[in-house]
């Protein structure tokens, strides 16, 4: 199964996502078991891919995305408050 997951985050998420990488444009994930595969098991499986270590820095979760670039963010009256 490791084979697998390696080869399927090479060509499905790495090469998939390589001018973003590039880019250096920020991934936003909602799941926060996508972003530890992102953040932790990428680079754990391909240390020496610049890629993945960018990929890694790029990740957030949708609350750090907007606690890092909107802080100031305020919800529409009724919602609950941004976490």
């Amino acid at each position: 199964m490791l084979n697998r997951a390696k080869r399927l985050l090479l060509k499905g998420r790495l090469d998939a996502l390589a001018l973003e990488i590039e880019a250096a444009i920020p991934i936003v994930v909602l799941e926060p078991s996508c972003a530890a595969v992102f953040r932790d098991e990428l680079i754990n499986l391909f240390p020496d891919d610049e890629r993945a270590q960018r990929l890694s820095r790029q990740t957030f979760l949708l609350s750090e995305f907007l606690e890092k670039k909107a802080p100031r963010l305020r919800t529409a009256p009724g919602s609950p408050p941004t976490p």
